[in-house]
């Protein structure tokens, strides 16, 4: 799942595994299905369940998150009440039990519980202004960005994002109410615990004086919060206040009814498929159905492939390898959650556990047959020499001279996919191809005619004489290219105008691929780019993550180089990429091989 954090000003952007991966269903005599024609798989459908979970998941993450933020803030506030009554309890009530009071007194009883918790809440109007304040801030920091726009950039909807504020809001104010002396204990031992000790708690009081004295000179109704540094601190709090509970999701064999469940000593709370989609369905596109519906079919195709071969691992031995993945990715100042969104580019953590059970079952079948490691000679064995030959220069150092025309079926300054667009764009694309084709073929014959005068000892004269290729293709980029170039907020990684030299890597960067799309369609720009295109080719339409794509190869360099295999971390790079490449392809054939119907072109 993702960390819920409130979002800078500057907006940097933030399957199922166990037996069975999928729970499929056996469709009635004929399958109905919400999204369209159903998913069925080897007599077996997909049940409406899974996908919707699979999109709750990733286009809905923020909204998970901030259910799981709720059940949080709810169970603090609740431990306050209890408290708050027991303290009335004994105070006023003198010994006598809450079913001997007037009905007064019950009402009495119940305002001064509600007063004693008022402080735990956000002040009326303080979600609004913070809102505006974020919303003027933007307005300044980048003029020409729509807010709106850019916020449902990084969050999924501008709705979601004033969602992620909201909710930040009203757990910064059960758990750091003011300044830190009026923090419940709870906070401050969570804190404690992390190693923030009270050397660092205690002096923000200063900090918290100086911003409530700035508030007062400006006239702020409210004292601005310090995000950065909240930002930091709730998530110290919020591993602390969730490192004692049992939180189950859909890994944890979890119903497809159920999205989370958390349980502590004596209570349990739950995050239900259908509520979360119900909210999310209105932002949910064509496209990101078509993913779920193919990603599904993939996994389950490749479970049952797996499993018949006798290489599937079990729900144990898939958890205790995924614990030590854990253990090793922490060990490196990373977590699984940066594995999986951001290294390995899945929608999900879940979706992302799913595949490492089937790619570390997969991995281990590899093991067995003896295609990863050395032989007993010390060379590679053979999957990994034809895997060096094909795509190895990549690896060691080979770069691409490259310029990338995008014909867009996502319209990228309005974060929206365009009305018909992957048709439209094909249209384009095609028509596209077809005027550089044209342009090759006069060039070459201009090129003929000029070698036969030459052979003949006459001047060429031509009616037309064609501009060059590099010329013809820099005005069709002009016009037709839509690759992002924005001054957005979250483009700072980018390059400016997509072109130069660049690795198989930064390529896939640019055009958006990743390990996740690479399994899910079976094809990759980039790959296609480094092994099969030459010096002065021009490749495409490819059709990508945002559209079709042309790709101009100006020239190559570096890489020619013996693969080293006394270096250890090199090997590990070659097999990891050689595993990544055969499982996107077995992952693909076993989808090719299932008797399958429904499953979306993306």
């Amino acid at each position: 799942m993702r960390r819920l954090t409130l979002l800078t000003l500057a907006l940097s952007p933030l399957l199922i595994a166990g037996a069975p991966a999928l729970a499929l269903a056996a469709p009635a005599q004929e399958a109905v299905s919400e999204f369209g024609a159903p998913v069925i798989v080897n007599g077996e459908q997909v049940p409406d369940l899974e996908i919707k979970r699979f999109l709750a998941y990733g286009v809905g993450g923020t909204v998970v998150e901030t259910d799981r933020l709720q059940i949080l803030i709810d169970r603090q506030l609740e431990n306050e009440r209890r408290g708050l009554a027991r303290q009335y309890s004994i105070e006023v009530l003198e010994g006598r039990s809450v079913s001997e009071l007037s009905d007064a007194e019950r009402t009495q009883m119940q305002a001064t519980i509600e007063e004693g918790l008022a402080p735990l809440r956000v002040e009326p109007g303080l979600i609004e202004w913070t809102l505006e304040r974020y919303a003027k801030q933007f307005a300044e920091a980048y003029p020409t960005l729509d807010y709106r726009t850019e916020t449902a950039r990084v969050s999924g909807a501008a709705e979601w994002y004033e969602l992620q504020i909201r909710k930040a809001l009203e757990f910064d104010a059960c758990f750091f109410p003011g300044e830190p002396a009026n923090w419940p204990e709870i906070t401050k031992q969570a804190l404690y615990a992390k190693g923030i000790g009270r050397d660092v708690v205690m002096p923000l009081k200063e900090a918290w004086d100086q911003r409530a004295a700035q508030a007062k000179a400006n006239g702020e109704k409210f004292v601005a919060r310090d995000d950065q540094l909240l930002g930091a601190l709730r998530d110290n709090v919020i591993d602390g206040l969730t490192s004692g509970l049992r939180q189950e999701m859909a890994d944890d064999n979890l119903p497809p009814q159920l999205l989370v469940r958390m349980r502590g000593d004596d209570w349990s709370a739950e995050i239900a498929t259908e509520d979360v989609w119900t909210r999310i369905q209105p932002f949910v596109t064509a496209t990101d159905i078509a993913t779920a519906k193919r990603w599904l079919a993939m996994m389950h195709a490749t479970q049952g492939q797996l499993a018949k071969e006798g290489h599937l691992m079990s729900p144990d031995a898939h958890a205790q390898n995924l614990a030590r993945i854990e253990q090793n990715v922490g060990a490196a100042g990373l977590t699984l959650e940066y594995l999986a969104l951001t290294s390995f580019g899945f929608p999900s953590t879940q979706s992302f556990r799913g595949y490492m059970h089937l790619f570390e079952s997969f991995r281990n079948s590899k093991l067995a047959e003896g295609s990863l490691g050395l032989t007993s000679r010390g060379t590679l064995p053979p999957s990994l020499e034809e895997f060096l030959s094909i795509a190895g220069q990549s690896l060691l150092g080979e770069v691409v001279n490259v310029e990338v025309l995008l014909v867009a079926a996502f319209d990228e300054a309005r974060n929206r996919w365009k009305k018909d667009g992957w048709p439209q764009a094909q249209k384009r694309a095609e028509h596209l191809r077809a005027e550089i084709d044209q342009h090759l073929d006069k060039l070459a014959t201009q090129d003929q005619a000029k070698r036969k005068a030459a052979e003949e000892g006459v001047n060429w004269e031509a009616d037309e004489v064609h501009a060059p290729f590099e010329q013809h293709w820099t005005e069709l980029r002009a016009s037709h290219n839509e690759l992002a170039d924005r001054s957005a907020p979250d483009a700072e990684a980018s390059t400016a105008s997509q072109n130069g030299s660049v690795s198989r890597d930064e390529l896939a960067e640019w055009i958006g691929e990743t390990s996740f799309t690479k399994t899910l369609t079976g094809r990759s720009i980039a790959d296609h780019v480094f092994v099969d295109l030459g010096q002065g080719a021009i490749g495409g339409p490819f059709r990508g993550p945002k559209g079709y794509y042309f790709v101009y190869v100006k020239s190559r360099a570096g890489g020619h180089r013996e693969f080293d295999t006394t270096n250890t971390d090199g090997l590990k790079t070659l097999e990891q990429e050689y595993l990544k490449q055969a499982f996107a392809e077995y992952a693909n054939r076993a989808l090719r091989m299932a008797e399958t119907s429904g499953i979306p072109e993306v």
